[in-house]
């Protein structure tokens, strides 16, 4: 079971000796569950056995155990426990963890007290006969009610509550497998939320789990699937505090993202530069829950937003109210994507056209700002996507250039005769240059053929991608 060194057992053994040498002094409260390398047990004077559980599953523990208050009689650790389910294998595992370790204690389990065994008979008996409604009276004899309850109890160990629809005195069994599905369903939307936080750490242990409980289900072993599945409904609450913690966060730089947006992306490099450096500080901060320092860069950026204004340098920002507006900035964002979608859809005729000329630089330039905008809204900058569109536009609405006339040469006319006093020496070497300059200038219009399909194709691509968008 356990997979230590024997060092690191032995150091181990220590520290729990000296933890059980205050229990054999006074009671504490305790939790003991079972983990992958034996037990975990957590162990306190004064707080309460349900804090201990939750610590000692921080520490790797299960959902089974057992816990309550400690004794010990000479190397005897007795619990008196509060919670109900407690395995039956745990005394046994708990001797092996003692003994890897170099003690030589053994757990017992306190049995309930007779008379808190006859006070639950009657409310067993109730649920017996609420189960079974067609019933004139509930059984006289005890044993009969109490079988309703024992059976009640075989359907927790199993993996969820008994089924008001199966009878009491040995009917249906409740499925474990329906069960442990109705929990999953009951908590899926909590895990979509958190599997939609791609940036969260805790995605990678919750596909853990989930991997743990989709096999255990698998191979029907549904006490394996419930362990798997606590460890779920775990991960979903510390993600649950996370986000009570970040979301303040969240809201104030929501709050005043427009603002930000227009100092880093203004004429004024220094302010420009500065608001910049701290949000991708405050971005760090806030996803590795450095609260303080999320805290502090939020004070930088409104006190930078605030100078700004007072300068007069922002005059439509007055026009928002600090936190009101988040939702109107939300979809005023949404209004700006839409509009630079439509425009670049607009633009294509007109880009198709452009990559018809013959300057292989344009096409070339051209060709770049499409995917480059595509990529931008992609990613949700609009302020790079508008500023591709106004260099994009000018480019595609200037007419083609047309490909330069070749001036005569000196030595020969318009029509093509030679100038009079012209050597005929130098016609022939004219003629032959400007056959080997034609040569030269077919060979390169076939490149800038083959280089106008290939960008034609990438356009086509590109805006193919971009009607399929939402």
């Amino acid at each position: 079971m356990a997979s230590k060194s024997p060092a690191e057992l032995k150091s181990e053994g220590v520290e729990l000796k000296a933890v059980l040498a205050k229990v054999k002094k006074k009671q504490h409260n305790c939790a003991i569950l079972m983990s992958k390398d034996g037990i975990v047990i957590e162990v306190h004077l004064k707080k309460a056995p349900e804090i201990l559980v939750k610590a000692a599953k921080k520490k790797g523990g299960m959902a089974k155990g057992a816990w309550g208050t400690l004794t010990m009689d000479g190397q005897v650790i007795i619990l008196d426990p509060i919670n109900d389910k407690i395995p039956g294998s745990l005394p046994k595992v708990a001797k092996k963890f003692f003994s890897e370790r170099g003690l030589k204690n053994r757990l017992e389990i306190k049995e309930p007290e007779e008379g808190a065994t006859s006070a639950e008979e009657p409310e067993a008996e109730e649920e017996t006969t609420r189960s079974r409604p067609e019933a004139a009276a509930p059984e006289p004899e005890a044993p009969a009610a109490r079988s309703g309850g024992a059976e009640e109890d075989a359907a927790a160990e199993s993996g969820g509550p008994a089924s008001e629809d199966a009878p009491a005195g040995g009917g249906e069994e409740v499925d474990p497998r329906a069960a442990l599905e109705a929990r999953l369903k009951e908590q899926q939307p909590r895990i979509d939320a958190l599997l939609a936080d791609t940036k969260s750490l805790m995605i990678d242990g919750l596909k853990d789990m989930m991997g743990l409980f989709t096999r255990a289900m698998d191979d029907e072993l549904f006490d394996r699937a419930d362990d798997a599945l606590n460890k779920v409904v775990t991960v979903l609450d510390d993600y649950d505090g996370l986000m009570a913690q970040k979301q303040p966060f969240l809201d104030r730089m929501k709050s005043m993202f427009r603002k930000v947006d227009k100092l880093a992306t203004g004429p004024d490099d220094e302010v420009a530069t500065a608001i910049s450096r701290y949000k991708r500080e405050f971005d760090y901060a806030v996803e590795n829950s450095e609260w303080y320092s999320s805290g502090e860069k939020l004070d930088q950026m409104e006190a930078l937003v605030k100078e700004h204004q007072g300068a007069g340098g922002d005059n439509d920002s007055d026009e928002e109210e600090s936190g009101s507006d988040a939702p109107s900035a939300a979809a005023e964002s949404g209004d700006e994507r839409n509009r630079l979608v439509e425009a670049f859809r607009a633009l294509t005729p007109r880009i198709k056209l452009a990559l018809q000329s013959d300057n292989k630089v344009d096409i070339k330039k051209i060709a770049t700002l499409a995917k480059g905008f595509t990529v931008a809204i992609k990613g949700g900058d609009l302020v790079k996507s508008q500023k591709i569109m106004d260099i994009l536009e000018p480019m595609v609405d200037q007419p083609a250039g047309n490909a330069p006339q070749q001036d005569a040469p000196e030595n020969e006319s318009v029509s093509g005769q030679p100038v009079e006093g012209a050597q005929s020496g130098e016609v022939e070497q004219a003629e032959a240059e400007a056959e080997a300059e034609a040569e030269a200038k077919a060979q390169a219009k076939g490149s800038r053929m083959t280089l106008l399909k290939r960008m034609r194709s990438s356009l086509d691509s590109l805006v193919s991608e971009m009607q399929q968008q939402p």
